[in-house]
């Protein structure tokens, strides 16, 4: 019994961490402001950020966007995808984890 309980606090777990961070991953890509600091853009006239998470989303979505472009959105559905999966009780596979660097760097290629 204690086993199972292990197993199902282990998934809940699982779905919970991949569920919200890849809900705050896009709530800072949605909100994103090229007006707020950032890690990279600092001004000390500008007091208040526009991104919902505050300066760790401004930031986060900044590097986001920087780094991959308007792709970064895919790492929030991938996260969504997991959470899914890992709610239904579906096992998970190498290769559904490493589908996610390959789709990005193929979307990148080709925008």
């Amino acid at each position: 019994m204690i086993r199972k309980f292990k197993e199902n606090f282990k998934k809940t777990f699982l779905c919970f961490l991949f569920l919200i961070t890849g809900a705050s991953i896009f709530l800072a890509l949605a909100s994103f402001n090229v007006g707020d600091n950032t890690y990279f853009k600092y001004d000390n006239t500008i007091s208040e950020t526009n991104n919902f998470l505050g300066y760790f989303g401004s930031t986060i979505s900044d590097l986001l966007f920087k780094t991959f472009g308007s792709i970064a959105y895919i790492i929030c559905f991938f996260l969504f995808f997991i959470a899914i999966r890992i709610a239904f009780g579906k096992e998970l596979r190498w290769y559904s984890i490493a589908f996610l660097p390959l789709t990005i760097v193929l979307l990148c290629l080709l925008t």
